[in-house]
């Protein structure tokens, strides 16, 4: 936040990456944060499922490295 060295648009930035990218770029390239370097300005790719992809991530990430956290539901039963 107080020194970042790359900035991505994503969500509805990021479908709007073609007419933001550039500005943003320039306006960044014009008043730098430190005198050596460069924030770099570029559009995320996940698009609008950026938010729910990382928290599906999230969600997933401790049961990937345990699995063993997930809770075991008899046989026919559904959540």
């Amino acid at each position: 936040m107080l020194n970042p060295q790359a900035i991505v648009l994503g969500g509805f930035f990021g479908a709007f990456a073609d007419v933001l990218v550039r500005p943003v770029q320039e306006a960044l390239d014009a008043r730098p944060l430190t005198p050596d370097g460069r924030v770099e300005v570029s559009a995320s790719a996940l698009g609008l499922d950026a938010a729910a992809i990382g928290g599906a991530d999230m969600a997933l990430e401790r049961v990937l490295a345990d699995p063993l956290l997930a809770p075991i539901l008899p046989a026919g039963a559904s959540r």
